[in-house]
């Protein structure tokens, strides 16, 4: 018997098998400060931080790890700040020691009387500020007490000027500096010592070579009778009195 409508060949249509659910297990927590207990305040403050993540281009583990890092703009090496104090002579050298350049010339405006003053060591090495930046290598610490009105000429207790302890010490950007600025280069310290005596006494080659060009006398004499020859052979540097030889030093 046949019903119409039908077709008998073609089998009725059947429903698909079911899909069994899949289990997902959960992520496990991290550490977070998501998972903190909440605050006051903290209320609106993930979404913001999301936001914030999102603008600053965070990577995703950082945002999902609840980090809050911004990238740096600053140098990756910076001058110290000293906190602020009196004005001192301990003060005085913190601040030339840290490059702060701000902080020292606030202090000088407090305490001009500093500025070309020595002190018993250790303070400042028993130097004047200048002298103690030279001898040091702070080129801009010499140049910021330069414009603060610091004396070129100014020496220390054995008489040795800014210039003197910049080539005794090998700084010679600093010693340049200086001359551009006026220093005097035939100045000698209570010895009679000038800057070539104490360059080849140290050995300071560059240094040396730098003075001769600039046309200071290679025969000098010391109160002593030492010249800058004498210095180099008695320290052992036989490059420098190699080359104070050439320039024409009497032996």
């Amino acid at each position: 018997m046949s019903i119409p409508g039908l077709n008998p060949s073609v089998p009725p249509a059947q429903d698909p098998p079911p899909v069994p659910p899949q289990i997902v297990a959960p992520r496990p927590a991290s550490p977070t400060l998501r998972n903190r207990p909440a605050r006051q305040g903290d209320a609106g403050q993930e979404d913001a931080s999301s936001e914030r993540g999102l603008k600053r281009g965070l990577p995703a583990e950082a945002e999902e790890a609840g980090m809050d890092i911004e990238p740096s703009t600053e140098p990756e090496f910076k001058r110290r700040r000293v906190d602020a104090g009196p004005a001192t002579p301990q003060r005085l050298q913190a601040l030339i020691d840290a490059g702060d350049e701000a902080g020292l010339r606030a202090l000088l405006q407090q305490a001009p009387e500093l500025l070309n003053a020595s002190h018993p060591p250790p303070i400042l090495q028993g130097l004047t500020p200048l002298c103690y930046a030279a001898s040091k290598g702070l080129e801009e610490m010499a140049r910021c007490l330069i414009d603060c009105g610091a004396s070129l000429e100014a020496p220390s207790p054995d008489g040795r000027t800014p210039l003197m302890y910049a080539c005794s010490s090998g700084h010679l950007s600093v010693a340049q500096m200086l001359r551009r600025h006026g220093a005097n280069l035939t100045a000698a310290d209570l010895n009679g010592d000038n800057c070539l005596h104490w360059a080849a006494d140290q050995g300071r080659e560059a240094v040396v070579i730098w003075l001769l060009g600039e046309g200071l006398g290679v025969d000098v004499p010391t109160h002593n009778h030492m010249t800058p020859l004498m210095y180099a052979c008695g320290s052992g540097h036989l490059s420098v009195a190699q080359m104070l030889q050439q320039h024409g030093a009497n032996l």
